[in-house]
Order: C-alpha cells, then structure tokens, then sequence
C-alpha cells in the first residue's frame, strides 16, 4: 500500500466554475433557428429570408455549437454576431454604429474558455470577447482576435483583465464573423463556438511549514485515510472542475473518508491544520 508523507512547502489554487451560470453556454437549445438565451443578427436579415448565425451538430462538447458566417445581402457584407444580452446593428437609424448591451452580473471570474474554430477570409479576423463594467464603464475584459484558420476544435481559456477590485453590475459576451474594423466584414468568414465557460474565483491556499501529513492509499479507491501530527480541524476534496465533493470536521490527527460514491478521476484534497491549510492532489481508481 503506497502512502504519502508531506513535510515540504506547499502552496495551491482551485479554480472553481461560476454560480452564476450562462445561459444555454453549450448553444445546444434552439428556438427559430436562433440560440436560446441569445440575441443574433438573424433577425436582422428577417426580410431577406437568410441567416448568418446557425446551429451545427459537429460540436465540441454536447449536440450542438453555434457557427456564425460572414454573409452577402443587397451588395453589402454581414457579419454574423451574437450577444448574451442585446445587439442593435449599424443603420441609418443609429447613425450606423453598432449597440451592443450585455446582462446583469456581479462576480469577478478571473478566466473565460471556450472551444472554437473559425475560417477567416482573406483580410478578415474573426473575434470572440468578454466585458464586464460597472456603471456603463469596463471595467474587466479579454478578447481574442482571429486572424488565420483553424480546422480542429481548439479549447482556449483567456484570463480577464481587471483595472481595479470593484464588482461589475454587467457581463456582455460578443462573438462575430468578421472583424475588420478598417475595411469591414468580408463575406465567408466562419466563427464555431462552444462550451463557454467562466472561472470564477480562486482558493488561495497558504504554505504550510513542516506539518508532517501521512495520506493513504496513494491512488485511492473506496477510501482514503489522513493522519497527521496536529490535530485536522477540516477536510474538504475537490473534482477537477473544482467543485466541492466531500467536507468532513474532524476533532483528532486521524481521518478516514468514505471515497466510494466519487468517480475514477483527479481530486485535490484541502486540509486545515492549526488554521493553515494544505491542498494535495490525488487520484482516485
């Protein structure tokens, strides 16, 4: 039986996703022929019977991704465009600039992933983006600008860049075709998206300093046993998406857990010790 023995230095983070989820974040949900939870530039070319902003069934995750597509309609190019919240296109009625008006959030996520795939034309970049802002201001926010093919499903994860420590009252996400800000859209530009994500906050976990931490069996299966030369004041393990699977209070320097409910995978066990806390990564079989 293998066990592990910690007298080092160790320091950790556990990412954990957002409470406040997004809305249809897979695009596996349809209405119309338009994402569920989302406003595109479909409903602007209504009139002319077409759609730049698509469902397709070979997706990154799930049955579904959403696929947006520089189009051609009455000589001009239109850029496929969704939004989380509203999108008003360029016209002569807003003096052909585009509003763009994102949804109510309050937490600071400190990653945004996605998987994506996207085939700009020539000239062309495509562009997937995050803003959070206070008061009408940004305040937080990451982009990504595509400017050259890529055929395989790419998982990408961008961290957000905050000014400074206040919460946002708004979160707006863009994704678009085309982003050509010097000549405009060019017409077969291609954007898939799927399985958005946010990270929402970090566990910091302080350095502890020679606590002598005896864990077995190193993997685990239906159990995992923790001993230790202070007493543990708690126990919590975490899966690799960073949620909470197991929290134990212990009173004494002997832990025992029952694992056998969690399934095969990495878990990252948080031990409080004399209120410092070590987080060790394991697996279980």
């Amino acid at each position: 039986m293998k066990k592990l023995l910690l007298t080092l230095a160790i320091s950790a983070q556990i990412m954990i996703a957002s409470s406040q989820s997004l809305s249809n974040a897979g695009f596996e949900l349809w209405t119309s022929g338009s994402p569920n939870g989302w406003d595109c530039t479909n409903q602007d070319l209504s009139f002319f019977q077409i759609k730049n902003v698509n469902a397709e069934s070979n997706a990154h995750e799930g049955t579904n991704c959403v696929v947006l597509e520089t189009i051609t309609a009455m000589t001009m190019s239109m850029s496929g465009i969704v939004c989380n919240g509203s999108y008003v296109a360029p016209s002569p009625m807003n003096a052909y600039k585009e509003t763009v008006k994102g949804l109510p959030y309050t937490l600071r996520p400190v990653q945004f992933s996605y998987g994506y795939k996207a085939t700009p034309s020539k000239n062309d970049s495509c562009f997937i983006s995050i803003n959070f802002s206070k008061n009408g201001a940004i305040i937080g926010s990451a982009k990504q600008v595509i400017k050259n093919s890529v055929t395989d499903w790419t998982k990408t994860t961008l961290d957000i860049n905050w000014v400074n420590s206040s919460n946002p009252d708004t979160m707006t996400i863009l994704l678009k075709s085309s982003y050509n800000t010097s000549t405009g859209a060019v017409a077969g530009s291609k954007l898939w998206v799927d399985d958005l994500k946010l990270i929402e906050e970090t566990i910091h976990l302080k350095t502890i300093q020679n606590k002598n931490i005896e864990i077995y069996p190193i993997p685990f299966n239906d159990e995992l046993n923790i001993l230790a030369t202070s007493t543990i004041q708690k126990i919590s393990v975490y899966n690799a998406l960073g949620k909470e699977v197991i929290t134990n209070q212990q009173l004494n320097e002997n832990a025992k857990l029952n694992t056998s409910f969690l399934r095969s995978g990495i878990y990252f066990i948080k031990i409080l010790v004399n209120n410092e806390e070590i987080v060790i990564k394991s697996m279980k079989e």
